[in-house]
């Protein structure tokens, strides 16, 4: 498949390792990083974003199917100790068909949702409700200046450069590749955070404390995989 990732806002909390590997399948292990103080964490992640020209290979964007608009609230993870990438608690989509595909294909958790998020100059702003309103977001963000590319063995590499997925497709884990060049990548001035997504996936979220912005990425997918 080919698609376009935009907008992309990355706001991360530390949450205990234990916490979130009590919700891993088999095989998973929590990735952590380390604090300033040499304590490591596992880091839970909102991501709201905007998907456009969603589509397979070869193929013309369909409309009313291949843009929509994502929020996924996400953490990361290491399959035997190797492979490291991310594993999602939920994914919030603004449209039925996608979250439908999605679910058979990929085995993702998706969730049809209203979301409204939009930058205006540096103010980003993405609200997101459920269908059925039983899990929301509200976030609010000041976009600010380019920062150099995330260095290998930073924080900011180890939240956004990940790619595989994984998920559970009846009841058998699955691998997913994605494929884009590195983030280019922007400070956050401030930001705001109200989510309930972690509390529907039974985690106590710590508040939020940090945050990046990227204007986007075109990506490849792939075929995925059980493993």
């Amino acid at each position: 498949m080919r698609q376009t990732w935009r907008d992309l806002l990355f706001l991360h909390t530390p949450v205990e390792p234990a916490l979130i590997q009590a919700t891993l399948p088999a095989r998973l292990t929590v990735d952590t990083y380390p604090d300033d103080n040499g304590r490591e964490w596992a880091w839970l992640g909102v991501v709201p974003f905007l998907m456009r020209d969603v589509r397979p290979v070869g193929a013309f964007s369909v409309p009313g199917l291949s843009n929509f608009t994502e929020t996924n609230l996400r953490t990361y993870v290491h399959l035997d100790g190797e492979d490291p990438g991310v594993w999602f608690y939920s994914l919030e989509a603004s449209n039925r068909i996608a979250c439908a595909i999605a679910r058979r294909w990929y085995g993702l958790p998706y969730f049809s949702a209203h979301i409204q998020t939009r930058l205006r100059g540096s103010s980003y702003q993405s609200a997101s409700v459920r269908t059925g309103g039983r899990a929301i977001t509200e976030i609010t963000a000041e976009v600010g200046e380019v920062r150099a590319m995330a260095e290998s063995g930073s924080l900011e590499y180890f939240l956004t450069e990940r790619y595989l997925l994984y998920s559970m497709r009846a009841e058998k884990l699955v691998q997913g590749q994605v494929w884009h060049s590195p983030y280019l990548l922007h400070d956050v001035t401030s930001f705001a955070v109200e989510e309930t997504l972690s509390g529907e996936s039974g985690i106590t979220a710590n508040p939020y404390v940090h945050a990046l912005y990227s204007p986007g990425v075109k990506v490849f997918t792939y075929r995925p995989m059980e493993i």
